[in-house]
């Protein structure tokens, strides 16, 4: 994998269907693989109704983070609830790593977490790569046509 600046676009649009093997790894595509950053980290997504991993460089994660605290002036140490809060993003993240065979190996727990099973929709956006059951995903799918107005709050 080539070293990139710690937030430059990975161009993996789209949605792939794959297979997660009995030791949780899933086979990326050359594709994906050549694109991913070094430093790889998988979280827990916020939706508990649709939950998801999300994958994406530990500079990305860490951007993230900081986000979570602007709206309170970013992060205080003295803070019980920024604690709290840092202390349930930081339980549910885990470092990744391409195995010899560029499979990601993603951890039992994270899987569980996200009620995954065996087969997955991985979905790219400029950032990260999203991972859902595919059973998952399918609700989510209907769930945004349902709505009729794909979700949007804002005019663009």
């Amino acid at each position: 994998m080539d070293a990139q600046s710690p937030l430059e676009s990975l161009p993996l649009y789209g949605v792939d269907s794959y297979k997660v093997d009995e030791k949780h790894r899933i086979s990326l595509p050359a594709k994906y693989r050549k694109m991913l950053p070094e430093n790889l980290v998988v979280r827990l997504s916020s939706d508990k109704k649709f939950p998801s991993l999300i994958i994406s460089s530990i500079e990305y994660f860490k951007e993230y983070r900081e986000q979570m605290f602007e709206a309170d002036g970013g992060f205080r140490q003295s803070n019980l609830e920024h604690q709290r809060r840092q202390h349930d993003i930081d339980r549910n993240i885990a470092y990744l790593e391409l195995d010899s065979a560029n499979r990601l190996k993603i951890p039992l727990t994270q899987f569980q977490k996200a009620r995954i099973g065996k087969d997955v929709v991985i979905m790219g956006d400029e950032l990260s790569l999203s991972v859902w059951d595919v059973e998952v995903f399918a609700a989510y799918e209907d769930y945004l046509d349902s709505r009729g107005d794909s979700g949007q709050t804002e005019i663009a």
